[in-house]
């Protein structure tokens, strides 16, 4: 995830917001799901390695703060999972 060249070259963007992540992935919130129930939710969520939140900017990492959710219940995309651990 990153800005496009013409964002980054921009001089009226603030500098602190030409940033991006290596790795970004989705994962599955099924906190809430029950498999006897068919209409009960199973949620996307975002999801990125705490080493690559670490390397943003104080204001970015506040922000991505700002949608932190409980762990329970998450599970990462099996295939993002495999492709970031090089499986």
């Amino acid at each position: 995830m990153s800005t496009s060249d013409e964002v980054y070259l921009d001089s009226s963007e603030p500098e602190h917001d030409k940033t991006g992540m290596q790795h970004i992935g989705f994962a599955y919130d099924i906190s809430k799901y029950d498999a006897a129930d068919p209409d009960s939710p199973i949620i996307r969520r975002v999801c990125a390695f705490y080493g690559d939140l670490a390397k943003l900017t104080p204001i970015h990492q506040q922000r991505w703060k700002t949608y932190q959710v409980p762990e329970e219940g998450l599970q990462p995309h099996p295939a993002w999972w495999r492709q970031q651990m090089g499986g």
